[in-house]
């Protein structure tokens, strides 16, 4: 239900997240009491996400609501898919949506990761009819020969695995063998079978043990006795090798805390979850610029005249908690602007690191950058 009342003309936007792990609840953008001074103008855009990428969600808002020349009103939908995902869930879901929204003026759908996008195509028809749709981290390499309607727009993802494995062994040289963790979801091959194709060059010089079909349990426990000079990978977890399905957040965090070695990521939503840090796709920057081609469609240019982008979107980023964890002086990590998540206990820098570098705040709101010197 709307219950903000905003200034000026009104521009809604119907944020609706579809992810694949949180609730079902709405969320509303708060908004200034003042009334409309014309109502008669609304639109909307709905985005639909596979996962909790909160910092895409976040950089996307901001990026919108300080881009639009007019008040903006957005809700949030989550789909639970991770937990959920049967063919008559996603029908009740498709039906779900289309008797709430059917009433609503939408300009943009925007669909964030591909299951998303997928899901949006197959129900389209159903739900937003005839709406353009501008996506938000579709993987270029995954793209292939895969064409779409001409009102389909977004911004392509690059992801990138041996940086991590490169960056993981500078800091620690006497690395011997890695561990990779996957889980056994369509998407989690996905990923995985990316990975694999990276990491083939890297193999004539550490070890390379893939767990990806144990159940969880299980897989703590063997997580739990690796032999030294082993560094652990982990890709992603939606399912489980028992076929239970697992929310990656949860997952990374009961991982880190079990093993015995450091976990590295490819994904900056991980870092303050257990990872201690890598080479990471930013998911703040792809919610940015999907905001700028949502702004461009809504500012009259039609969707076959914005292009796809494919922009550079990982950095270097680590966990301070978990470089201390491990005893990492921040000297050894990358000379190079990265993201340094901070210790939360009040105690201020951790030991060893040099004061006198300087920290703005990370875009995201949950990091900070600093340059080394």
């Amino acid at each position: 239900m709307i219950l903000h009342r905003l200034p000026r003309t009104l521009l809604g936007l119907l944020l609706v997240l579809i992810c694949l792990a949180g609730c079902a609840t709405p969320v509303v953008q708060s908004m200034p009491e003042t009334p409309p001074a014309d109502t008669a103008f609304q639109r909307g855009v709905a985005a639909l996400t596979k996962g909790t990428y909160d910092q895409a969600i976040a950089a996307f808002t901001e990026t919108l609501i300080s881009g639009s020349p007019d008040p903006v009103d957005i809700y949030r939908e989550e789909m639970d898919l991770s937990r959920f995902d049967s063919e008559a869930y996603r029908n009740l879901l498709r039906d779900e949506l289309h008797a709430k929204y059917a009433a609503k003026k939408i300009d943009v759908v925007v669909a964030v990761m591909e299951p998303a996008l997928t899901f949006l195509l197959s129900h389209r028809d159903e739900i937003f009819p005839g709406i353009p749709i501008v996506f938000c981290g579709l993987d270029g390499k995954l793209l292939g020969e895969r064409s779409f309607p001409e009102d389909i727009t977004g911004v392509l993802l690059k992801r990138e695995f041996a940086p991590t494995v490169e960056i993981a062994a500078r800091i620690h040289p006497e690395t011997e063998r890695f561990v990779v963790v996957a889980g056994t979801s369509a998407f989690d091959k996905q990923l995985l079978t990316q990975a694999q194709e990276e990491f083939q060059p890297l193999e004539k010089r550490f070890a390379f043990t893939y767990l990806t079909d144990l159940p969880l349990a299980e897989l703590l426990t063997r997580l739990s006795t690796l032999p030294p000079k082993t560094l652990i990978l982990y890709i992603t977890m939606f399912r489980d090798g028992a076929g239970q399905p697992r929310v990656p957040h949860d997952t990374v965090e009961r991982i880190s805390a079990a093993a015995n070695a450091p976990v590295y990521g490819f994904l900056d939503q991980f870092v303050g979850h257990g990872l201690v840090g890598g080479y990471l796709y930013q998911s703040g920057q792809l919610g940015k610029e999907a905001a700028g081609l949502v702004l461009k469609i809504l500012s009259g240019r039609k969707p076959q005249d914005v292009p796809l982008i494919e922009p550079a979107s990982s950095a270097t980023q680590f966990d301070a908690r978990q470089l201390e964890r491990w005893k990492i002086n921040e000297d050894r990590l990358p000379p190079r602007k990265h993201g340094l998540v901070p210790r939360t206990d009040g105690l201020g820098a951790l030991p060893g690191m040099d004061h006198r570098r300087s920290f703005d705040l990370h875009s995201a709101g949950t990091a900070y950058h600093r340059d080394a010197r």
